[in-house]
């Protein structure tokens, strides 16, 4: 295999240093112009390409930046990953995707391989809690950002919407249409993102005067798809009498409408349902399914500029931490029967 042609090897040709190449390279304004154009010359003719992995070993820092999620297939993480990267291009970065799977061994691994090549820095939207983890992340200056995520005792800047207020939206609408056994489909866990989401379910019931039932409230086991949605509804069905679902995400409403249908309970008709997040295809008029909206791409154009404060050197650590909170929605659509109720838009 032929060797990568080098910085070294391309002053030598155009008789200069090799700092002189390096400040070409980077388009840096202190060259003469003749000087410019002779490397330049060379590099096009020898078809020279930066060594990323190289430079960041020079420099400290790469222009890379990670996006760590738990699956990238949910088009709710893809929304953000896109504006991190529209965002990001636009500043010279390019951006790679990590997907953990909610697995903290691949979450380790992955963070390991980004920390060895100098990554710029890190947008997570899963991540375990792994206090020495994020330790390990100060310790190397790489500034990082939690999306849709925030950790009480994890220190970290974050972009996310008020979780508690839509659970709180979300069940409020179903009160109002007049369910009383509503269902909740959520997760624990060291986020507080679907801990508020449950608080907000809570605080409508308590409002309305209907008692708290844990045997309504349910916990996804494994990741927030359409499959956990699918399968922890069919079970419910065989428990308990409920009229109404609150889901903490779109996938999970969508898995759940499934199961309603394939036991023989019509959605709005016999089961209203509500998710959370206002992915893409819950607008279509076969689908139509109410929930709470995100500025998902706007969140993720958001990570980009706390990162680029961090990397050109804003005071960093837990006592200037940001937090950036948007005020959620609720997209009223037929899965809540709003129109059977004589509920007007």
């Amino acid at each position: 295999m032929k060797a990568r042609l080098t910085i070294k090897q391309i002053a030598k040709l155009a008789n200069v240093s090799d700092s002189t190449v390096s400040r070409v390279l980077n388009n840096q304004p202190d060259v003469n112009e003749d000087t410019r154009q002779r490397v330049l010359a060379i590099v096009k003719e020898l078809n020279y390409r930066p060594d990323p992995i190289a430079r960041s070993l020079v420099t400290g820092q790469s222009q890379t930046l990670a996006f760590l999620t738990e699956d990238i297939r949910n088009p709710f993480f893809a929304e953000v990953a896109r504006g991190l990267e529209d965002a990001a291009s636009k500043y010279g970065y390019q951006v790679i995707y990590c997907s953990t799977d909610s697995e903290s061994g691949k979450e380790k691994m992955y963070i390991e391989m980004l920390l060895a090549y100098r990554i710029a820095g890190i947008v997570f939207t899963s991540f375990s809690g792994n206090k020495e983890v994020i330790q390990e992340i100060i310790k190397c200056k790489i500034p990082y950002v939690f999306v849709n995520r925030f950790y009480n005792e994890i220190p970290g800047d974050c972009v996310l919407i008020d979780n508690y207020q839509g659970g709180y939206m979300a069940t409020r609408h179903l009160i109002k249409l007049g369910h009383r056994r509503i269902v909740h489909l959520g997760r624990s866990g060291v986020s507080c993102t679907s801990l508020d989401r449950k608080r907000g379910y809570e605080q409508a019931l308590r409002e309305a005067g209907i008692e708290y039932n844990e045997n309504l409230v349910k916990e996804i086991k494994g990741g927030l798809k359409y499959n956990s949605g699918y399968e922890i509804t069919k079970a419910i069905l065989q428990e308990e009498e409920f009229t109404a679902i609150f889901a903490v995400n779109d996938l999970i409403a969508l898995g759940a409408w499934m199961a309603c249908l394939e036991e023989g309970r019509r959605v709005p008709e016999d089961i209203a349902i509500v998710g959370f997040d206002n992915i893409d295809f819950t607008s279509f008029p076969t689908i139509g399914l109410t929930t709470i909206d995100q500025p998902k791409y706007e969140m993720g154009r958001q990570c980009m500029k706390i990162l680029i404060d961090r990397l050109r050197g804003d005071v960093y650590g837990e006592k200037y931490n940001k937090k950036i909170v948007y005020t959620p929605k609720l997209v009223i659509r037929k899965s809540c029967g709003y129109y059977l109720k004589g509920y007007s838009l």
